[in-house]
């Protein structure tokens, strides 16, 4: 993960935005983005990095749940459960670190993020 110092302008009441982009998957994001995107590019960033790991995030969980079931490996399903939470909270995390002031880039998604 890359650190850099987020864009200043955004006025202090409204910085609780970054943390909004990652709280629930996808639908928080893409209110932040229609709302703050075209004004704020620091937090048109965040949406749009938020959008991306939190579909990478879905399909992964997708992914690993077709072959837990299809090995007939039931019990490990609950695994599945604590790793959507443990991607919850590294979301809840980067936001966390954004309204402070730490601009954090999650590898692949931050690049995918900065062209689009």
């Amino acid at each position: 993960m890359k650190n850099s110092t987020p864009n200043s302008s955004l006025p202090s009441g409204d910085k609780i935005m970054y943390l909004v982009a990652y709280i629930i998957p996808i639908l928080s994001a893409v209110f932040v983005y229609i709302q703050y995107g075209a004004r704020y590019r620091n937090l048109r960033f965040h949406s749009i990095q938020s959008i991306i790991y939190w579909i990478s995030v879905i399909i992964i969980y997708y992914i690993l749940s077709v072959i837990l079931i299809a090995t007939w490996a039931f019990s490990l399903l609950g695994l599945l459960s604590l790793l959507w939470v443990l991607a919850w909270l590294f979301g809840m995390y980067v936001g966390y670190q954004a309204v402070n002031g730490v601009n954090i880039e999650i590898p692949i998604v931050a690049d995918i993020a900065k062209t689009i």
